[in-house]
């Protein structure tokens, strides 16, 4: 949650230390809008708990494009380390020289991956790694074995903005994201843009997540030079948008990229964006000048179709269901949205005009390698993780309603308790594809993990229940099946009792997909195992790899 200061002096309280509130996210919304929205003034956050254990690993590689497709390998194979950062050798070079850290610098680049977890899995997990990495090319690795060697791993990272120095006056950072498989040919593409303008250029970026900082050296006092910089930046850009990527990964749009944003969005898109704005801010006092472009496109609104649907509308597309919206609200027509086949749902308004997701199903896209997947609104739940089941992925989600629909989850903003490891369902979306009420067709978000360009259009969709339109498709993270997920279930007598040892269980939890207090229920209802029945009990659930789970089961079961 955070506390926000409007432009007029409003204070408003959005959501808070509490978990899903029942309110349009607008927290989502102003997170990232780069001070547009208004300014941020206290803010409610999470806490984690540190990993106790931590294993770090240098690898050199023949080339930038050799540690990219070992990334990727690393991504499809269910593998996602802690960190996983990059260098190419010119960035190497300068930093040995500068900072002395004694890394290789006769390799084409170097990766640093990090895993942590309980000191138990680290090295099944570190051992995973270098086979991966070595199946890839991998010529040369080290294991940092000590804190100190670990910190001078991360210090020559973390010097190579200033080792930089040494080689150009100044430089200028690039930032996007493509999909991670995709991060060799993004390296590629910019090793040639470079080259055609003539330019030197070196790579310090977050592998992991695909998110790629091209330094390109520059002196500002040659203005040819800071030119052919500028445009080579551009094309960069360019390339990173047909890839499917995003302008910004992390650094924003700001008014350097403000040009850019027309290549990701659409006018429709920009101009809901730009109604925000006005929503927030009428006047444009907030950081006027910042993230849109001069001119926001004009945008047009669906033709209506040829007939306005009566009763329920099922419509077996997007733009269908477009076209629909569009002739409904010409005609002022209210509308109720289910995601059933039918209407069986007697709360209704008699006067409404139903519109079913129903045949907005299916798998659209699915990139096992990159780790996401899209599919229809009115793909139910259990569909969705039976399509992903054969290749050991499912979507980190549960419902007590094994067909309701994706669109409905999401409208209704329904959690469970694995949002204790994975966040909540919120934490899961990447994009979506939303049809307003007048027959607009916008696409919020991309396909990647890692997207600052424009205001976050999706976050406010979850939990609307179809007040703001309809979603139509949606792009969910994928995660790989745990290893193992295993309950410790402990009988306790007095409901007084059981608050405190949830207590206890949830400063032990690092691992945990679920912390449940239940009553009422038997236990022998449950597992074979028991047959003891109590008038409580807490349920503690952790899954992944089988050594963390193993241990923070028996620490738990000590402590309690």
């Amino acid at each position: 949650g955070m506390e926000v200061v409007l432009a007029d002096g409003q204070i408003v309280q959005l959501g808070g230390p509490a978990l899903d509130y029942p309110e349009y996210d607008l927290g989502g919304l102003v997170t990232g809008s780069e001070g547009t929205l208004g300014v941020i003034t206290k803010i409610n956050l999470r806490l984690l708990r540190n990993p106790p254990g931590v294993k770090t690993l240098m690898a050199a590689f023949e080339s930038v494009e050799q540690a990219g497709v070992s990334v990727s390998a690393l991504i499809a194979a269910g593998l996602v380390p802690a960190t996983m950062e990059m260098m190419d050798q010119k960035i190497a070079r300068i930093i040995e020289d500068f900072a002395r850290p004694g890394i290789p610098t006769d390799a084409g680049a170097l990766l640093i991956i990090e895993v942590d977890g309980y000191p138990a899995s680290l090295e099944f997990q570190i051992e995973e790694v270098i086979r991966i990495v070595t199946e890839h090319g991998a010529r040369e690795l080290r294991i940092a074995q000590t804190s100190e060697e670990r910190d001078k791993i991360w210090f020559a990272r973390k010097s190579a903005a200033g080792a930089i120095a040494r080689l150009a006056p100044a430089y200028y950072l690039v930032d996007g994201t493509v999909p991670r498989s995709l991060v060799a040919e993004a390296l590629a593409i910019s090793n040639r843009i470079c080259d055609e303008h003539e330019l030197q250029v070196g790579y310090v970026f977050h592998a992991g997540d695909g998110n790629l900082h091209p330094l390109i050296l520059l002196y500002p006092e040659d203005e040819e030079q800071v030119s052919r910089v500028h445009q080579a930046g551009k094309e960069f850009i360019q390339e990173v948008v047909r890839l499917g990527g995003s302008i910004s990964g992390e650094h924003g749009v700001g008014i350097e990229k403000r040009p850019y944003l027309s290549l990701m969005y659409t006018p429709e898109e920009l101009g809901i964006m730009y109604d925000d704005k006005r929503a927030f801010d009428p006047k444009n006092l907030l950081n006027p000048g910042k993230i849109f472009p001069d001119d926001v496109p004009d945008f047009t609104i669906s033709k209506p179709g040829a007939t306005t649907p009566v009763g329920v509308f099922i419509p077996a597309t997007t733009e269908e269901a477009a076209e629909g919206l569009a002739s409904l609200s010409s005609a002022g027509q209210p509308v109720g949205i289910t995601g059933k086949d039918k209407d069986n749902n007697s709360t209704q308004q008699p006067d409404h005009v139903i519109l079913s997701t129903h045949r907005l199903s299916g798998i659209y896209d699915y990139a096992p390698d990159d780790l996401y997947i899209t599919a229809g609104a009115g793909t139910t739940l259990a569909e969705l993780q039976l399509s992903l089941e054969k290749d050991r992925k499912y979507l980190p989600i549960i419902s007590s309603w094994a067909h309701a629909s994706l669109g409905g989850l999401l409208a209704t903003n329904i959690n469970a308790p694995l949002r204790m490891r994975y966040g909540s369902i919120r934490d899961q979306v990447l994009a979506m594809t939303i049809v307003l009420g007048d027959g607009r067709t916008i696409r919020a978000g991309r396909s990647v993990v890692k997207n600052v360009a424009g205001y976050d259009l999706s976050k406010v969709m979850i939990g609307s229940h179809g007040t703001l339109g309809l979603i139509a498709e949606v792009t969910f993270k994928v995660h790989t099946l745990p290893q193992t997920r295993r309950s410790l279930l402990f009988p306790v007598e007095k409901k007084e009792q059981s608050l405190t040892l949830a207590s206890t269980a949830l400063s032990q939890a690092l691992v945990a997909s679920a912390i449940m207090l239940c009553q009422g229920i038997p236990i022998s209802s449950l597992t074979e195992s028991v047959s003891l029945d109590t008038p409580a009990f807490l349920v503690y659930t952790a899954e992944g790899l089988n050594e963390d789970v193993d241990t923070e089961l028996n620490i738990l079961r000590e402590r309690l």
